[in-house]
């Protein structure tokens, strides 16, 4: 009687184990969706503010923004996959893959934020200073190119 119920409060370990790590895994794939709707956001909506307050010289670093967030999302999708799958077929292999890129994925993220922490004010006053520049180069009828612009201006101000 004793070894069945070790046995019992074991499998219930287990079970308590696989309910925690599916929460767990259920928060990293809705990260990785999110991620990965914001970059095909980015990619593919034109008139988007990112898009259209930098110029064309600028715009790539949006085209790098939107790949790397597809890329991470991607990933962190996958692997979150790949982690369901290891908890409900138990699987070693896959256990073992999906802990060791949540891993490199918090790394990541913390190194992320501490360089986003690092350069604040520098993306900030860039931040302001393009905002600024179209602000004072509203409404000049010899930039007409700018027109996407302060269409996104005039829409930003009237939403918000």
């Amino acid at each position: 009687f004793k070894t069945e119920n070790r046995r019992m409060k074991i499998r219930h370990k287990i079970l308590n184990q696989k309910y925690y790590l599916n929460v767990f895994n259920g928060f990293f794939l809705a990260l990785g969706l999110m991620l990965l709707t914001f970059g095909l956001w980015l990619s593919c909506d034109r008139n988007n503010l990112f898009s259209v307050l930098f110029s064309s010289g600028e715009n790539q670093l949006v085209a790098y923004i939107s790949r790397m967030l597809l890329g991470v999302g991607s990933v962190i999708a996958f692997t979150s996959a790949m982690g369901f799958l290891g908890i409900v077929k138990e699987i070693k292999c896959l256990l073992v893959t999906y802990v060791s890129f949540q891993i490199l994925v918090f790394v990541t993220q913390m190194a992320i934020s501490v360089l986003i922490f690092i350069k604040k004010e520098e993306v900030h006053n860039q931040w302001n200073n393009r905002i600024d520049e179209v602000i004072s180069e509203y409404g000049n009828e010899s930039l007409a190119e700018q027109e996407p612009v302060w269409n996104v201006l005039n829409a930003v101000q009237h939403n918000v």
